[in-house]
């Protein structure tokens, strides 16, 4: 169904985009124990020393705090400006935090130190690819590879360079590579299983994406692509709805995950609730392409032809992908 391929276009795009980022998560208070709490208080102890500063920023780099990983790998610059780990520290915060260019300035000091850095002309080539360069980006991660093995950032790009560069054979070759060398790393599987899910793979998609929820079940995304290729697959209904209602309830502000509880629910053949619950969630996020489509497939086939119209209208008007006038099984 239209419907359906719409959705998969949508987990990909999901998919790709949070594997750039290479990160989900975002403390929202300060730890109390842990790599971070440990490192604030080797900086309490020893506050005018490179490496407690260098140590904190590596720790909070490490839980995606970006912003104070910056002021960390700062302060630890301004004591050592001839310090690499800094200089690569402020360029990994600044891709973060979308600024590329700066990154590059940063690594240019890096390599200025060590034209043969591995770790700096692998963060260059991400920095790359962030910007549209995939030429820029390809040459530099190879070279990193023939110097040293990728790291796992490094490796993950390598593949989404190939897949921008049209080269499915040689991304797929790469994902399965990193899933090797790091098995228990959520965002190996993620990316694989995305990857696997472009390919129109989906058997092997939905292991992957089972895989990553095993090495970090905190991580949403992957429960909610889980959660998308069962239904889009319309199998394991039941597994999909609860699933994307868990995500719903962690993720409040989107609307993706309540859409897809309520298309599973639809597809189960609770079809007038299901599509009572596509109107609400609707009406409070409005105008996401794909609930139009299942909310005007369900109009359509439950005779609410004044919705289904409406519908009609607005996705075009959005140019989304318009629904076929006859009713869709």
């Amino acid at each position: 169904m239209r419907a359906d391929k719409h959705l998969a276009r949508c987990a990909v795009l999901l998919g790709l985009a949070l594997v750039v980022t290479a990160g989900c998560r975002s403390p929202m208070n300060e730890v109390a124990v842990g790599p971070v709490a440990e490192a604030r208080q080797r900086v309490r102890q020893q506050p005018n020393t490179h490496d407690s500063w260098l140590a904190l920023g590596q720790a909070y780099l490490n839980e995606e705090n970006y912003n104070d990983a910056h002021i960390a790998f700062k302060r630890a610059w301004s004591m050592d400006q001839k310090s690499a780990p800094a200089l690569r520290g402020l360029a990994e915060c600044a891709l973060a935090l979308g600024d590329p260019q700066t990154g590059l300035n940063w690594v240019k000091q890096a390599l200025a130190l060590d034209s043969q850095d591995a770790t700096a002309i692998g963060l260059r080539g991400r920095l790359k690819f962030s910007q549209g360069d995939l030429a820029g980006a390809y040459q530099d991660l190879m070279y990193a590879r023939k110097l040293a093995s990728l790291a796992l950032k490094d490796s993950l790009t390598l593949t989404n360079v190939h897949l921008a560069q049209k080269k499915p054979d040689e991304a797929l070759a790469q994902a399965e590579e990193t899933v090797r060398r790091f098995p228990l790393e959520a965002h190996a599987h993620h990316n694989y299983g995305v990857l696997l899910d472009t390919l129109d793979r989906p058997r092997e998609a939905e292991d992957e994406y089972r895989l990553a929820i095993k090495c970090d079940p905190d991580l949403h995304r992957d429960k909610l692509l889980l959660a998308q290729l069962l239904v889009r697959r319309r199998q394991k209904l039941d597994e999909a709805r609860a699933l994307a209602l868990e995500v719903a309830t962690k993720e409040p502000m989107e609307g993706v995950p309540a859409a897809v509880a309520a298309r599973a629910l639809y597809l189960q053949g609770d079809k007038h609730a299901g599509y009572k619950e596509l109107i609400g969630v609707q009406k409070q996020f409005r105008y996401t392409p794909i609930v139009l489509l299942w909310i005007y497939e369900a109009a359509q086939e439950l005779g609410d032809r004044e919705v289904a119209e409406s519908v009609r209208k607005i996705l075009t008007q959005m140019s989304a992908p318009r629904p076929a006038a006859s009713d869709e099984s």
